[in-house]
């Protein structure tokens, strides 16, 4: 059930929503796999401004957790693509395995291309979560296509 909630959440928050945006957050910390995965598959589509006041509200109001560093590291991400490879690296050998969860989700996060140099990133996790996710994800969305090298 907490996996549908989730599911249902990602499908509907919006930037208004940031208590609620910040429970798919929380999904990647949940004891069970499988709801562990569908939040790492629904941060993946949720809109950018939606999973940014979720990770503000999780600083705010539980600043002494793994949470409280996801927000910069999201700002880093989406908006300086000098820095995101070195921030996407640093989550992914986190030693705390909802941070490698988190960098997974971002690694395979679709814009307008999925990268598939930031895919490598992931692929090159030595956690089995990871992977595994990498080998669950689901289908890329309508809109979205792969960045093609120089060449291809």
């Amino acid at each position: 059930m907490r996996g549908d909630v989730i599911d249902a959440l990602a499908r509907c928050v919006t930037w208004a929503d940031a208590r609620l945006a910040s429970l798919i957050v929380r999904g990647l910390d949940d004891p069970h796999e499988f709801v562990r995965w569908t939040a790492g598959n629904a941060l993946r589509f949720v809109e950018s401004q939606s999973i940014e006041a979720g990770l503000r509200y999780l600083k705010e109001t539980d600043p002494e957790s793994v949470y409280a560093g996801f927000r910069n590291a999201f700002l880093v991400i989406e908006r300086r693509p000098e820095r995101a490879d070195a921030t996407l690296r640093r989550l992914l050998c986190d030693a705390d395995p909802v941070a490698r969860r988190f960098g997974a989700a971002m690694c395979l996060r679709p814009r307008l291309v999925i990268d598939a140099e930031r895919v490598a990133l992931a692929e090159a996790s030595s956690d089995p979560e990871i992977l595994a996710l990498l080998k669950k994800a689901t289908p890329l969305p309508f809109w979205a296509t792969w960045k093609r090298d120089e060449q291809g």
